[in-house]
């Protein structure tokens, strides 16, 4: 049985198959932003989480991202990615 998953942010002809083979890519969880946030904000446990599906930075950079700041304006649903963020290690 193949399992579909579709998504908002891919076009429908971006469809994805999510068989057993695929290692229930789309299906684990990833970072989140989960509310409008502006350049300069902090990264905090109340405007990113993990969420489901895999398109954002994966859980194990949690602790490394918690504090860092924003250097875009990222909109509520966004997936996390490095270059939504500052880090410590990028000064």
């Amino acid at each position: 049985m193949k399992i579909l998953f579709f998504s908002p942010y891919l076009s429908i002809l971006e469809l994805k198959d999510f068989s057993k083979n695929n290692s229930g890519f789309g299906i684990a969880r990833s970072l989140y932003v989960v509310e409008d946030v502006k350049k300069g904000d902090t990264v905090s446990a109340e405007n990113v989480r993990s969420i489901r599906p895999r398109f954002g930075l994966h859980l194990k950079y949690i602790e490394k991202v918690l504090g860092s700041t924003f250097v875009q304006n990222p909109e509520k649903g966004t997936p996390l990615s490095f270059n939504l963020i500052k880090t410590d290690s990028d000064e």
